[in-house]
Order: C-alpha cells, then structure tokens, then sequence
C-alpha cells in the first residue's frame, strides 16, 4: 500500500531495508543505514510518535542523524504546549534539530477509514484510489 501511496511522486522512494534487517527494528539503525556523507535525513513523525521520542531506544543518535519534523495531530492548545516542553528537554539533553509543521489537523483514524469503506462511501479526501482499491481487492478490512 505504501508503494502505490507514493507512486509517481517524485524523490520519493519506499524502502524495505527494516524488513530486510528482519528482528526488531529500530529507528537509529535504519537512520543510520541511510546516511552518508551529503545527505541531509529528515523524520516526519505525528505528535503522539513525538511526545514518547524521549523514551526510544537511543535518541541522541536519531537526533545526530536526521532533522525530527513533526506533524501536529491534534488541535489541543494542552498538547501544544507539551510538544513545546518536549522539543526544549529534547534539545537541551541531545542537541539535534527539530521542527514543527504548520499543517493543518485533519481528524482521522484507520477505524474511521475502515467504517467509511465497509459503508461503501468515498475515501478520496483521505486515501488515494489506488490505495483503496488494493484493500477493496484484497479483502483487508473485511468482517466476513
């Protein structure tokens, strides 16, 4: 689904080296696999991802290797602040870059994905078709 997600899009390009690795994966491997000299890294992550960042296995090292960005998921003034919090003790304790987008919050969920295409309704403000054919196809979703 990724690769059809990303289809067409150029510099874009799906990699499959954490599956390849096999085991656990974790982000400063693969961070560190695909770096090299001149190649500037940058991890998108949504806010929940971001606010437990502290807490995954070596974030100095993410930190030293790519530019953290993250995309807010919630409209919430309290998460805002705490995403603040968070980057300062990030930076103060690790160094690193850190950036927020200025994106727009759009409320969705897989849950949310899942009911609308077992309803039969469209899904193209969320998923692109060929996205959605693959799971129409395939039977993913399907309670039967």
């Amino acid at each position: 689904m990724c690769r059809l997600a990303f289809e067409g899009i150029p510099f874009c390009e799906v990699s499959e080296i954490e599956l390849a690795r096999g085991g656990t994966s974790y982000t400063y491997l693969t961070l560190a696999e695909l770096s090299a000299p001149g190649v500037e890294l940058y991890l998108l992550m949504g806010s929940d991802m971001f606010l437990t960042l502290g807490t995954w296995r070596r974030p100095e090292e993410i930190l030293r290797l790519a530019t953290v960005v993250v995309a807010g998921r919630v409209n919430d003034p309290g998460t805002l602040r705490e995403m603040e919090k968070t980057r300062e003790e990030l930076l103060s304790k690790y160094g690193g870059k850190i950036a927020f987008l200025d994106n727009p919050v759009v409320e969705v969920s897989s849950t949310f994905l899942r009911e609308k295409i077992a309803a039969g309704e469209e899904t193209e403000n969320w998923l692109c078709p060929s996205v959605r054919d693959y799971i129409e196809k395939e039977k993913l979703y399907d309670d039967n």
